[in-house]
């Protein structure tokens, strides 16, 4: 037999032999596996994430509503408030949520009639607030400051 024979038939038997193929099969289906978990690992941390970020919220937003109390200073000392609590807890594990600069807050004198209406506009107080403004709010909304992962600014 010449070497090229000998090649095509070694050619052919490896073509046919079914040996090993449970390992390939294995494999395919490990990695499959793995990556199902990676992705359920990061699904979870984004879940842990959100979580902590209302907390945050939901603290700033009782730090200054805490203080609204009809009194001509009330606003001031709301801001005050939200702004001791957001500087002295840490959220987001690693301090990625703390000080002023991570939320906005929007103090309102009530809320519409109906639940269906999204237009607050006539309940919102702008800034600089006047001592009767201060007086008649009697909400406050906080907004957390959407920040990037890889945002290092």
């Amino acid at each position: 037999m010449t070497r090229a024979g000998r090649f095509l038939a070694r050619t052919c038997r490896f073509a046919c032999d079914e040996a090993g193929s449970v390992l390939v099969l294995w494999i395919m289906s490990l990695v499959a596996v793995l990556g199902f978990v990676a992705l359920i690992f990061d699904m979870g941390r984004v879940q842990v994430t959100h979580g902590e970020l209302q907390t945050f919220a939901d603290s700033v937003a009782l730090a200054a509503a805490g203080e609204l109390d009809g009194r001509a200073d009330s606003i001031t000392r709301a801001t005050a408030a939200a702004a001791e609590v957001a500087d002295t807890n840490v959220y987001g594990g690693d301090g990625t949520l703390q000080g002023a600069t991570d939320y906005t807050l929007s103090f309102l004198t009530g809320l519409p009639k109906a639940d269906t209406e999204t237009n607050l506009a006539g309940y919102t107080l702008t800034a600089p607030y006047d001592a009767g403004e201060q007086a008649s709010a009697a909400m406050v909304r906080v907004q957390v400051q959407r920040s990037d992962f890889f945002d290092l600014n």
